[in-house]
């Protein structure tokens, strides 16, 4: 071997959220809404990421709450790692959560998705649905389909997600309409 094929840099995939073809999805996650949370299947590094996906109104109240994940240094800390900012995402209307893990064995064994979910109830305070809806696939292929609960020793949350109001007029009121 030579000395270069030891220096050789490892190159990131971009993640594309919940339109990348290799991902853990969660579906429902709010008990109202379309939000939907994604993360990279198998991504390594210091820094981790989930991406939140949705309408611009659930959004909006989202990176209001998510400031919680962020409180003083002592708060922000979990036994996995600790939440170190949220920016958009830069592929559609969306909220990248960037997430630094203690070490690189928790970060293999606990979806980030499971730790987020989680801290949106401990840390957020946010309403979350009873059940998930967590959805593996690699490469477009699903290998994980898999209900998830609210843990029962969790308290759920109090601040809830508003609800989207559909202004659309089904066809057939708009027909009498007319």
């Amino acid at each position: 071997m030579s000395g270069n094929e030891h220096n050789e840099k490892v190159v990131r995939r971009y993640f594309l959220g919940g339109a990348d073809p290799t991902r853990l999805t969660l579906e429902k996650v709010f008990p109202y809404g379309d939000v939907i949370v994604s993360s990279p299947v198998a991504e390594v590094g210091k820094r981790l990421q989930v991406i939140i996906e949705g309408n611009e109104s659930a959004l909006e109240f989202l990176e209001e709450r998510l400031e919680f994940l962020f409180g003083s240094e002592r708060k922000r800390k979990n036994k996995y790692g600790r939440w170190t900012d949220v920016v958009p995402f830069e592929e559609g209307p969306g909220l990248k959560v960037l997430f630094r893990p203690i070490n690189q064995r928790v970060a293999s064994i606990i979806p980030l998705i499971l730790i987020f979910r989680l801290d949106l109830v401990l840390r957020c305070d946010l309403k979350l649905a009873e059940f998930s809806h967590m959805i593996g696939q690699m490469d477009n292929v699903v290998f994980l389909d898999q209900i998830i609960p609210l843990p029962k020793e969790i308290r759920n949350g109090s601040a809830e997600i508003p609800a989207l109001i559909s202004t659309k007029v089904p066809e057939n009121l708009l027909s009498k309409m007319n």
